[in-house]
């Protein structure tokens, strides 16, 4: 009779300590803080006149209500490497000039654009023009996932295609509908390093250490049992 007390008793510590809670890594929140986009414009634009190379240095954070600053927020999750932007924009410092074929287009030459949001909606990532005119001209198309080890961020091969509002700026000025916007006109690559953000950063960790001690609770319930 005791040894089937005992071994009633060992079955249940056995139960206990075999679904013991795991600790999993949490997905974790950082921002973005220096780095550069480079914005890589093809000949597909050439037959207006447009073609471009450049690199863009990413504007970092700023608490000056004067100045704008980046203030772009993702998550990752380690396990999965699942990357999610969660708000703020990424911005840029630097312009580039189009040399313009006015026979063409009724655009002043150069045009000069730059100064770029990098900003993102239901619909996907957009680069705004804050130089000349102040609309969102390109739709970022992000074919790859992003790969991101703590400290460094990079998104490559992304697709850069003509926004329909620089569809309409082209029609306007060529005086007829030339019907290219969500036309692939070049690559983007996002290179940037980012650190967490502390707010956010609290909870997650107060939660892990939640999980950690609901374990250790229950570890020492089956010591007592095993007892």
């Amino acid at each position: 009779m005791r040894v089937h007390h005992l071994a009633i008793l060992l079955g249940l510590t056995t139960a206990i300590t075999s679904t013991q809670l795991p600790v999993q890594a949490a997905t974790m929140t950082y921002q973005i803080q220096s780095g550069t986009t480079t914005l890589s414009l093809d000949e597909a634009l050439s037959s207006f006149g447009l073609s471009s190379k450049v690199d863009f240095d990413i504007l970092p954070p700023s608490n000056d209500p004067n100045f704008v600053g980046t203030d772009f927020t993702f998550s990752y999750d380690d396990q999965t490497k699942d990357f999610t932007p969660l708000s703020g924009t990424i911005e840029h410092t630097g312009s580039v000039a189009f040399d313009v074929d006015t026979t063409k287009l009724a655009l002043l030459s150069p045009l000069e654009i730059g100064d770029f949001s990098l900003d993102f909606d239901e619909a996907g990532f957009f680069l705004q023009d804050n130089v000349s005119t102040g609309l969102k001209l390109f739709d970022i198309q992000i074919n790859n996932a992003p790969t991101f080890d703590g400290t460094n961020l990079l998104i490559e091969g992304a697709d850069v295609l003509v926004s329909q509002d620089f569809d309409t700026l082209l029609d306007n000025a060529a005086g007829y509908d030339v019907q290219v916007a969500g036309f692939k006109v070049g690559q983007a690559q996002v290179s940037a390093t980012a650190v967490p953000e502390p707010e956010t950063n609290i909870a997650v960790s107060l939660l892990l250490a939640g999980g950690m001690a609901v374990a250790i609770k229950r570890r020492h319930r089956a010591k007592k049992i095993e007892l």
